[in-house]
């Protein structure tokens, strides 16, 4: 057992088993670590993934206290009577997660407007994107292409057009139109856009590419910026954006929310400068400047992020009780006995020793328990011929047979639900 507190002092964060000094974090202002607005104090101790080493966690900041050759089964936590008044225990589980997403390369195609070649800005997002998003999550290399992109270009006239458009050999097709359709048609325009958005997305699956449509950002009349140029039809441009979430939620098509990287300075009321130029994120009321720029890359790149990386799995994990005098084996390197489970896919990893055959060894929790009982082989030092057959049944025992000798036996079951 390892007795150990924690001492704040003028200098920094002292930690002590008993009276001796085990580690010193020096640090400026260390009592700025316990400080917060509602007056409490979040004190967390975190368990090392092998199990040996353990983390004090003080308001988010981690302090390594000890490792030990031996696992940590049990954490006694020791508060006095004017701690224990206003003490609150919030969580403890064992935690396991799904390794990161291996980041590829890809090729993109980009479709736009005169937003998307970068019309009055001196860098246009499709760029953006493929300079800086390498480091995003899931993402690896970049390589673009815009050379589909034409100032005043519809998403009516791809349709028109669409057997002169190409997407093979591209694993994403980015679009961003729907400004110009707007524009030219109003609202007597939005059957024709929610129909052609459902034709240019099969296009793109056709060709083998996944479609990613972002959603046109707001814009706003020369009167409540001060300057700029008057767009036309803007009061229309709402129900262009809900026809392509709604089109986009009907069929699986992804969307980039470009709206929800602009701030919400955007458009804001005496938003130009003297000489007439938006301060924000567009030069004119419409065309977006370096700012506007960013954020349209970031909202695609947040969108090519979420397709690439797959979110994990709820998972559940628990450490064996072993029973009827079964004992922990080769702690130290097999760790202690447990289960987890990840999606429908159980697994039992540990080592035992002692006890004896045609025993329980344990028992599953009801979440991980098989449908059927069965029997598995697993490695022993002991038995003859090097192996011993366990058995694991719907109740969640896990018996030993009757060829068990007691002795270090590696257990490693898997089996799905």
């Amino acid at each position: 057992m390892l007795n150990y507190r924690f001492d704040i002092g003028a200098d920094g964060v002292s930690i002590y088993n008993g009276n001796a000094l085990v580690r010193k974090y020096n640090t400026w202002h260390p009592e700025d670590q316990i400080q917060t607005n509602n007056g409490s104090l979040r004190v967390g101790l975190r368990i090392a993934a092998d199990g040996r080493g353990i983390q004090l966690i003080l308001n988010g900041n981690p302090y390594p206290v000890a490792e030990s050759s031996a696992n940590a089964r049990s954490v006694v936590i020791l508060a006095d009577k004017d701690a224990r008044a206003c003490m609150q225990l919030q969580f403890c589980h064992l935690r396991s997660r799904d390794a990161v997403p291996y980041a590829k390369g890809i090729k993109i195609m980009t479709l736009g407007d005169s937003i998307t070649v970068g019309a009055r800005a001196s860098n246009e997002w499709p760029a953006i994107l493929e300079n800086c998003a390498e480091h995003v999550p899931g993402l690896g290399k970049l390589s673009v292409n815009n050379s589909y992109s034409v100032s005043g270009l519809r998403l009516n006239t791809v349709i028109q057009n669409i057997n002169k458009y190409s997407f093979v050999g591209q694993d994403y097709v980015l679009v961003a139109l729907g400004v110009n359709d707007c524009q030219a048609s109003g609202y007597l325009g939005y059957g024709v856009f929610s129909s052609n958005i459902s034709t240019l997305a099969e296009k793109i699956k056709k060709d083998g590419a996944i479609p990613i449509f972002g959603v046109p950002y707001r814009f706003v009349t020369k009167s409540i910026t001060g300057g700029g140029g008057e767009p036309v039809n803007m009061q229309d441009i709402p129900l262009f954006q809900q026809v392509l979430r709604e089109r986009c939620a009907a069929n699986g098509y992804m969307l980039a929310e470009t709206g929800d990287s602009f701030g919400n300075n955007a458009g804001v009321p005496n938003g130009f400068s003297s000489k007439g130029f938006m301060n924000s994120w567009t030069h004119d009321n419409l065309h977006a400047n370096t700012r506007g720029q960013l954020a349209i890359a970031s909202a695609f790149a947040s969108a090519l992020s979420r397709s690439l990386c797959n979110s994990s799995p709820g998972c559940l994990t628990k450490m064996l009780v072993l029973t009827n005098s079964f004992t922990q084996a080769n702690e130290a390197i097999a760790g202690t006995l447990q289960v987890t489970r990840r999606d429908n896919t159980v697994h039992i990893v540990g080592a035992i020793s002692d006890g004896k055959r045609d025993s329980v060894i344990t028992t599953l929790p009801q979440w991980a328990r098989p449908s059927h009982s069965f029997y598995t082989l697993a490695s022993s030092s002991a038995a003859a011929g090097g192996v011993a057959r366990i058995e694991v049944r719907q109740s969640g025992d896990i018996v030993t047979a009757s060829e068990y000798v007691a002795g270090r036996t590696d257990i490693n079951i898997s089996f799905n639900m």
